[in-house]
């Protein structure tokens, strides 16, 4: 059976004091999804990746990588030069994953957080997005995606893509015109929603994995 090797990245989480407060998680669903897609000749397989020690490791393992979604905001001070944000900072970790991967020609799936990650990355802009969290809502596809259904998405953010970076290709928005999936590079693309989530209902978020996973 041949085995083809996909990395997803991991989000460290802590849970106050303790020895085993601060867990590295990745929804379950991810695997999930990976199994469901593969078949008896071919197995799909996600390495999980939080290191940056080990990323040109995995990358020249693997075919691509998933950025998954987070809690955290990418940080302004990365695209806006201000220097108040006060959270967490996980863009400097995925913008070393996104490095690695470009620099070894390997496709990029960023979700949620992840497309705001690549915007930023590839010289974008983002802004907050009132009404985004927790909620289902349509998407409005451009001449330029190669799909042909309407559908129904997921959301759950506070920031969103503002200025979409030089070169990069619009794909979809929402109804009031937040925008929803880029194409970045031929082998690079984002969506804002979590297409994870409603996988087996959806046909758009099967569509997307089919086309990242090559099947």
């Amino acid at each position: 059976m041949k085995v083809d090797y996909y990395a997803i990245t991991l989000r460290v989480k802590s849970f106050g004091d303790g020895e085993f407060a601060t867990v590295a998680q990745i929804p379950n669903c991810f695997f999930e999804i990976a199994e469901k897609l593969s078949t008896s000749e071919r197995k799909i397989c996600l390495l999980p990746i939080y290191n940056k020690e080990s990323l040109e490791v995995v990358a020249d393992k693997c075919k691509g990588v998933i950025l998954t979604g987070s809690r955290e905001d990418v940080n302004p001070l990365y695209y806006t030069g201000d220097k108040s944000y006060s959270g967490e900072d996980g863009y400097s970790f995925t913008r070393g994953v996104i490095r690695v991967f470009n620099e070894q020609n390997k496709s990029i799936f960023g979700i949620c957080f992840g497309i705001q990650c690549l915007n930023v990355y590839y010289g974008g802009t983002l802004c907050n997005v009132p009404n985004h969290r927790g909620i289902s809502h349509p998407v409005i596809f451009t001449d330029d995606f190669k799909y042909n259904n309407s559908d129904t998405v997921r959301s759950f953010h506070n920031q969103a893509v503002k200025d979409i970076a030089p070169n990069a290709k619009l794909l979809a928005t929402a109804e009031e015109g937040v925008v929803e999936i880029v194409q970045y590079d031929e082998k690079v693309f984002g969506v804002q929603w979590h297409p994870e989530i409603d996988f087996d209902k959806s046909q758009l978020s099967q569509y997307l994995f089919k086309q990242f996973f090559n099947c």
